[in-house]
């Protein structure tokens, strides 16, 4: 779909610099309740000046494997192997503090979409590496890019994730 402008109206107040998108075609499963980075899914991106800001957004297929599972998501910011947490959850008791967070399907060959936005100001020239990072909450197996109870037939679909980076001006 093509968005077309009258000639002089494209003056916009912040324009997009570049864009780095890194995707995910294969699966990756998770058992154990600790916060794992998603190989396939940690981009780079190195800003142009430390006063722009990065505009994350996740598309990404989660299921579990077996049972009723919760699972949390969110995205991090690191530079120089130095890790920082963006927005998430306000603290509120012993609820896990995250960007997503969903009751898993027990539907065969179900998963669920962790959509996750963030406009992040790093502050940095430096490059950065922003992480996606996947957490199950009870018992059972989270997995990235496999339905629940998954069968290898044409009723069960294979998906693909991704993350998108954009460097917005000023």
């Amino acid at each position: 779909m093509a968005i077309n402008f009258p000639e002089g109206t494209q003056d916009f107040p912040a324009k997009i610099l570049q864009v780095v998108r890194e995707f995910k075609t294969n699966q990756a499963n998770f058992s154990s309740g600790t916060l794992h980075d998603v190989p396939g899914l940690q981009p780079y991106i190195t800003p142009q000046s430390s006063s722009n800001k990065i505009l994350i957004m996740t598309d990404v297929a989660i299921a579990n494997t077996s049972g009723g599972v919760r699972a949390a998501a969110r995205v991090i910011r690191s530079v120089g192997g130095s890790d920082t947490n963006l927005d998430q959850g306000d603290s509120a008791g012993s609820k896990t503090r995250t960007q997503w967070v969903s009751h898993l399907l027990n539907l065969n060959g179900g998963f669920l979409r962790a959509n996750i936005l963030l406009l992040d100001s790093p502050n940095t020239t430096s490059e950065i590496r922003y992480k996606f990072q996947i957490q199950r909450i009870d018992g059972g197996t989270v997995s990235i890019n496999r339905g629940y109870n998954e069968a290898n037939n044409s009723s069960h679909g294979m998906p693909i994730s991704s993350v998108v980076l954009m460097e917005v001006q000023g």
